[in-house]
């Protein structure tokens, strides 16, 4: 290493202030008979920059040029995010964008995109399409994105502990400064097992299901809400030579959320698409409905429940048994658990009708907060002012205007959509022009995870 280089910008010889750099550069050239490191100096440094020092090389050192107080504050601060689900991934991209490190756990080798997971369980080569990597998600040096399985917890040393590998036979331990659990919770038809997959056991079980649905000529799905409405349709619109039912325990569809409007609509475009749909049946078990239809797959979409998995890694304190929820307080701290535990998502007793939507207003408050901030999560109660003058003037969007503040999107086989928002039951013009038709894949690959749409 022969050649001593020296970058730096023209420095004017009528500034005695430039002209001190100068100066300096010389002196520097004459001290260091060995190699001097790159320099670059620019115009209106208040002193001579940071010299970078191959190793080796003459042991200089100098302080770093003092931060203009304009610059953002370097948050020094690790967060450990239990589940890299909605809620995990937008909360991570959160807290970065405030500096805070983030080790992201997550037991599955891919994100599962869970709005589509329904139909990768059923259409065959829609599997490939739902499970997207964490390549691109972190920036920080020291963020990562750690594949295994949270299986104990200390709050009082603040160490999570996470087995690793196929096999779950490496042990790492994580210390962090905040935790945040944001697992989600477990439904019936297209939930993917309890445990860590690779992606070809992921796709290996999604395949498993469609080979059990290809086999039966009668399929029963037990569940008038969001999961059942659309499983029966999908599947109905799939295999147009198979007999689908639906059985629901009240009198309408989506009874638990959104307007009867939306209810009676749903029920138009499952009839149309070949599902038989019974409503007013009770609650009704699976063992009742396999001798009512012999023969028939039966497969239920009743509600959500906490994972067992989920369940052994908390204080029993934390958790509400009768909703299988994380008991939060209105900043999304969880109740009866040191002030740095956050819990975020579906498994958080937050008020939200179950839906992936909410998952970004909830990182957004639990970012800020971790970050010393005091914000206040609230549920959705009330509709934007504007929406309803709005549906007057873009009245060929509109199909109904009904009294209901929930925001529900439902996709009804392979190319239907229902949406009701801020008191409107949108028509068919705009669903078929607006809604995705990916299932908001390529959305997710944007915006969530940093990946350019395929």
């Amino acid at each position: 290493m022969g050649v001593y280089e020296c970058t730096h910008t023209p420095i004017p010889t009528a500034t005695r202030k430039h002209a001190s750099y100068t100066c300096e550069v010389q002196r520097l050239h004459q001290m260091i008979p060995t190699v001097l490191p790159k320099l670059v100096v620019e115009p209106g440094s208040a002193v001579l920059p940071k010299l970078v020092v191959e190793p080796g090389s003459a042991n200089l050192e100098r302080e770093k040029p003092t931060k203009s107080r304009h610059e953002r504050k370097e948050i020094t601060m690790r967060v450990a995010i239990v589940g890299g689900g909605y809620g995990g991934v937008y909360l991570s991209k959160a807290l970065e964008a405030r500096n805070v490190d983030v080790v992201l756990v997550e037991r599955n080798e891919r994100f599962f995109h869970k709005i589509g997971g329904g139909r990768a369980f059923i259409e065959s080569g829609f599997e490939e399409k739902v499970f997207l990597e964490f390549d691109e998600l972190l920036q920080r040096r020291d963020s990562c994105v750690l594949i295994g399985e949270a299986r104990a917890l200390n709050v009082n040393t603040k160490t999570l502990s996470v087995w690793c590998g196929r096999e779950a036979d490496e042990k790492r331990d994580i210390n962090f400064d905040a935790i945040v659990f944001a697992m989600g919770v477990r439904h019936t038809f297209g939930q993917l097992p309890d445990e860590g997959l690779m992606l070809d056991d992921l796709l290996a079980t999604c395949k498993r299901e469609q080979d059990r649905l290809a086999m039966v000529d009668v399929i029963v799905v037990v569940g008038g809400g969001a999961l059942g409405i659309e499983t029966s349709s999908q599947i109905a619109d799939t295999y147009k030579d198979k007999t689908v039912h639906l059985l629901h325990s009240r009198g309408a569809l989506m009874s638990g959320a959104g307007s009867k409007e939306l209810g009676d609509l749903v029920k138009t475009k499952l009839e149309a698409l070949g599902v038989n749909v019974h409503l007013g049946c009770g609650r009704i078990e699976k063992e009742d409905v396999q001798r009512q239809y012999p023969g028939s797959l039966v497969l239920m979409a009743t509600g959500c429940r906490m994972s067992d998995s989920s369940r052994s890694l908390l204080d029993p304190r934390w958790i509400n048994d009768e909703t299988s929820e994380i008991r939060v307080g209105p900043s999304l701290r969880v109740e009866n658990a040191p002030d740095f535990v956050y819990a975020i998502g579906d498994i958080a007793a937050t008020g939200d009708y179950k839906q992936a939507r909410w998952a970004h207003r909830h990182a957004e408050v639990v970012a800020a907060n971790i970050c010393g901030g005091n914000k206040i999560y609230q549920p959705l109660r009330s509709n934007p002012w504007f929406i309803r003058p709005l549906s007057y003037i873009l009245c060929w969007w509109v199909r109904a205007r009904v009294d209901s503040t929930l925001v529900i999107a439902l996709k009804l086989g392979l190319h239907e959509h229902v949406m009701e928002f801020g008191g409107i039951l949108f028509s068919d013009y705009f669903t078929r022009r607006k809604m995705e038709k990916d299932t908001g894949i390529a959305h997710v690959r944007k915006s969530a995870l940093s990946l350019p749409p395929n």
